[in-house]
């Protein structure tokens, strides 16, 4: 049989047998090929594996028969290696990468990849000649997985004052947990602070970052008891240590996660189908779990640990443009740099790589993140990983304050004061983000004065002018006001995009941040059969029964996309419809509690031009017209031995003494005795009032200029 590798390469293989085997792994199969040019005679792996790989290597895939409960007649043991390759350009570099295979680091022209033996064979049917490389892992020094649990659950327990240990829920394999600990001065609030996110070993072979952070939570305690630097970070900021993100990868000393997928090739931002980025953008456990983190903790600044070379890598990876705010993330690179003497690096200038850590907490989060490759060699021995460990805590001592610089605030209800969840947009750099509970945000940005756009679903828009500072960042407040006339929700953030370009084409200069916000002419090009997943914010719906409204920019025609919906950023989807242009799908019939993310799928149908390829996405959003404004109410009964109270129809109520937001059907709030009670009404269709046994006087707070009400009832 003629079996088609990619870009052409052919490798003539016959099949001599397979056969049905249980590894403790699930189903795999081990297929006997021969390869004539290369002496391979044999490959052994999971079906999910060969799928991926066949989706390469077969035009069209060969039917054949799983023969369960026979033993093979040959098993070659799965394995990869690493092996180096040279490459003389550029254009060499690139069409390396687009073979699919994963790329661990780059020293000049010396490429080096982690391959099994079928990824060795297509390298040399491309032409490239690799030379395997000694990996022996050096283990003395690491600690076991359970080791590493017994550690960190001691460590919660001997410093309970500034230190949580979370599980952040199980690995893909369910067989572990992934932990995490957060450091802060009043560890179990959730306070107005800056956040920065500190992870290691997400490949489970480059260990010696989860030694740094280990050291790092002791140089913490140490300062925290001493009264040191170290332990004013404690106080001044919130750190959340993931000492290591891939568990099982970790507890077998292997790239990869429990189904061999590199769990770095598997975030949702700017994913690429390659042989071991999984079954779609965020199908592993560990991926979704770390992209739920930097969201939730809405993260500043963050540290993603590597080993394989000794560099500060700074994004953006999977293209060639430069980060809208590229001069900032250059120098708290070089900040870190400096401090641990390594140099910096563009990631895509290293080589291209999709669906990576850092991509997706800086486009979905906002999260100014960096990689840092500590060393050469993937797990030094125990003579060099003390010198490993004091550059990296010298190069987080300088790194960690820079979070508190640039611009610091609050957003809150102009109205009733509360916090609110906001989109910011500097019209120099990248979207940020408040955090939903709290209202706060931090962002590092140049000193200076910056023009924010702040945006808020059912709020009036508002631009502010913020002056950013080198120092420690003045927190303002700014305030929104509910938008009266047209309350509309919109999109606040990408959560995952598969943009399908052809090979070498970075014509198309859009990002997925260009589909957020309210129309404004500036759009995200999905390329044909591209997708983009957005969410619309933890407020939406806000309760209109309005339709969903996509724009799309006829740019080169009026492309046609599908549209779905789901409670979830990974599904399952529920389809709304199909269309063309702009234009609304309606939600009749969709449970509310199923609304917060959207789905957009280009169709692949219309022609792709380099600039603007595919459905040309500028905003989704809803009308909220339905729901009027805000108000206060302030009341207190007529005697000290009659009970009053106040029922709310349809909306949004925040009680005194109560944290959270109450959902409002009809509802009473009484009051008793002499008691003067104060409530904020974030939403509401209809509020009366009155005291037991009397009429009941109604309070159309939408007639109101102020929407305040005060008096007896």
């Amino acid at each position: 049989m003629r079996v088609e590798a990619p870009h052409s390469l052919d490798i003539v293989t016959n099949i001599a047998c397979f056969a049905c085997v249980d590894q403790g792994k699930g189903l795999q199969f081990a297929v006997i090929f021969e390869f004539p040019a290369t002496g391979f005679s044999g490959w052994d792996m999971t079906i999910e594996s060969f799928q991926r790989y066949a989706s390469r290597l077969f035009p069209a895939i060969c039917l054949f028969v799983l023969a369960g409960f026979v033993r093979p007649a040959v098993v070659w043991a799965a394995a990869e290696i690493e092996v180096d390759v040279r490459v003389e350009s550029r254009a060499e570099l690139d069409r390396l990468s687009w073979l699919g295979l994963p790329i661990l680091a780059r020293h000049g022209p010396r490429v080096t990849l982690s391959v099994d033996p079928l990824g060795l064979s297509v390298l040399e049917a491309a032409g490239f000649h690799p030379l395997a490389r000694d990996i022996t892992p050096l283990a003395a020094g690491y600690p076991t997985y359970g080791e590493l649990v017994e550690r960190l659950e001691d460590y919660a327990a001997d410093h309970p004052d500034f230190a949580t240990l979370y599980d952040l829920g199980p690995s893909q394999s369910g067989e572990r947990e992934i932990w995490a600990v957060k450091v802060s001065d009043e560890v179990s609030t959730n306070q107005a602070e800056p956040v920065v996110v500190l992870d290691a070993s997400i490949h489970g072979n480059e260990q010696i970052g989860t030694l740094v952070l280990l050291a790092f939570l002791d140089r913490l305690a140490d300062g925290w008891d001493n009264g040191d630097a170290f332990g004013e970070l404690a106080a001044d900021f919130e750190i959340w240590i993931v000492p290591v993100v891939n568990a099982d990868g970790y507890a077998a000393v292997r790239r990869s996660n429990d189904r061999f997928v590199d769990l770095n090739r598997n975030f949702g931002m700017n994913w690429r189908d390659e042989a071991t980025s999984g079954g779609g953008p965020a199908s592993e456990s560990e991926v979704r779990i770390m992209t739920g983190l930097y969201i939730a903790a809405n993260a500043a600044l963050a540290v993603q640990y590597h080993s394989g070379s000794e560099l500060v890598n700074y994004p953006l990876d999977s293209t060639p443009q430069a980060a809208p705010d590229e001069d900032t993330i250059i120098a708290i690179s070089e900040a870190y740099g400096d401090a641990a003497n390594y140099g910096i690096i563009n990631g895509y200038d290293w080589y291209q790589v999709n669906g990576i850590s850092e991509e997706a907490s800086y486009e979905s989060a906002g999260t100014l993140s960096v990689i840092v490759e500590i060393s050469y060699n993937k797990m030094p021995g125990v003579g060099a990983q003390g010198g490993y460990v004091d550059r990296n805590i010298d190069g987080l001592a300088a790194f960690i304050p820079l979070a508190a610089t640039g611009v610091s605030g609050f957003v809150t209800d102009a109205v009733t004061d509360a916090p609110v969840e906001a989109l910011l947009i500097p019209e120099d750099g990248w979207p940020f983000f408040t955090d939903p509970e709290n209202g706060d945000f931090h962002r590092v940005l140049p000193a200076g004065t910056h023009t924010v756009r702040v945006l808020a679903n059912g709020y009036k828009v508002r631009d502010v002018q913020l002056t950013a500072s080198a120092q420690k960042a003045e927190s303002v407040s700014i305030q929104l006001y509910p938008d009266d006339v047209d309350p509309v929700v919109a999109a606040l953030r990408p959560m995952t995009t598969i943009m399908n370009r052809p090979f070498g084409n970075f014509s198309n200069k859009s990002f997925p941040k260009d589909a957020t916000g309210h129309p404004d002419a500036l759009a995200y090009s999905l390329g044909q059969g591209g997708e983009l997943v957005l969410d619309m914010g933890s407020r939406w719906p806000l309760g209109a029964d309005e339709p969903l409204t996509v724009y799309e920019l006829d740019n080169d025609a009026a492309d046609s996309y599908a549209v779905a919906v789901s409670s979830s950023w990974t599904g399952p989807w529920t389809d709304v419809g199909t269309g063309s242009g702009t234009r609304e799908f309606s939600l009749t019939g969709i449970p509310k509690e199923e609304l917060r993310y959207v789905r957009i799928v280009d169709a692949g149908t219309t022609g792709t031009p380099a600039e603007t390829p595919g459905a040309d996405i500028d905003a989704v959003t809803q009308s909220a017209a339905c729901l009027p404004p805000g108000a206060q109410i302030e009341a207190s009964p007529t005697s000290g031995g009659r009970a009053a109270g106040c029922s709310f129809y349809g909306g949004l109520l925040r009680p005194p003494r109560l944290s959270g937001v109450l959902r409002l059907g009809p509802w009473r709030w009484r009051i008793g005795g002499s008691r003067r009670v104060r409530l904020h009404v974030l939403r509401a269709r209809r509020i009366s009032c009155r005291v037991d046994g009397s009429r009941r006087r109604r309070f159309d707070h939408r007639r109101s200029n102020n929407r305040r009400w005060r008096g007896r009832l």
